[in-house]
């Protein structure tokens, strides 16, 4: 018998095509070795998504053990505006995922010196 959660638990893991449906597809490019098309999924996710569906993109990679993509989308999201890093951050924040929020915002501060 499942046991309940705790109030205030959170998961990270999220249905695979919750927020991209292409994860599945960057995951095939990633194992095959077509690193240009993962390139591109990847840029296109950090710049074009919403701070909400970024969050659920780094916590379906990381639950999928795309640890290096989802580190990928996370520096190529430090480039946005600062509106959107900020947006980023909480929402990955807001969902616990600390580290995650922690290293967009060194990216981004190192972007700021670049």
């Amino acid at each position: 018998m499942p046991v309940p959660l705790r109030e205030g638990d959170r998961h990270l893991t999220t249905p695979a095509d919750a927020a991209w449906p292409e994860v599945r597809t960057l995951a095939e490019n990633l194992t095959t070795g077509r690193s240009r098309d993962a390139d591109i999924m990847m840029w296109s996710a950090a710049t074009t998504l919403s701070a909400r569906d970024v969050q659920l993109f780094v916590a379906q990679c990381r639950a999928v053990g795309l640890e290096e993509a989802a580190d990928q989308v996370i520096t190529n999201a430090a480039r946005r505006d600062a509106q959107a890093v900020l947006n980023i951050a909480s929402a990955l924040h807001q969902s616990e995922q600390y580290a995650d929020a922690g290293l967009l915002l060194a990216a981004a501060a190192q972007e700021e010196r670049a």
